[in-house]
């Protein structure tokens, strides 16, 4: 498993790596901080991207810290979901703590969309099970 995190201070910069959380060697986690709108959504994609061109195409996003989530945001998870389901995978996601950054997932009905959880490990538990 590698973990890659995305803050919104080092967005410009590109994602760095990290070993973190216990998580299935078959599943990526993508950890982000900040603010998902229009200029970390080019990170994420990107990063994304990498992973699913890299044959890694079981996503789990950790959205549990981020403070804001835009349209641009929104889309960024959306074209990752469709990638990984075109190369056999699936894009999952933790859900956000804050309430103003749930809401958007609610208002949005991405809520339904995606499978979502409290934590990576639940969110993996369920992969690893299914």
């Amino acid at each position: 498993m590698t973990e890659t995190r995305i803050d919104e201070a080092e967005s410009s910069q590109g994602p760095g790596a990290s070993i973190a959380q216990p998580i299935p060697a078959e599943v990526e986690l993508i950890s982000l901080a900040g603010r998902l709108d229009v200029v970390s959504s080019n990170t994420l994609r990107q990063t994304i991207k990498e992973h699913i061109d890299g044959g890694r195409n079981r996503l789990l996003i950790d959205l549990s810290v981020i403070d804001f989530v835009d349209s641009a945001g929104l889309a960024a998870l959306v074209r990752g979901m469709k990638l990984a389901r075109q190369a056999g995978g699936d894009v999952r996601l933790v859900r956000p703590r804050r309430s103003d950054a749930m809401r958007v997932f609610e208002l949005t009905t991405f809520d339904k969309i995606f499978e979502m959880g409290e934590t990576a490990q639940e969110m993996a538990s369920q992969w690893s099970a299914s």
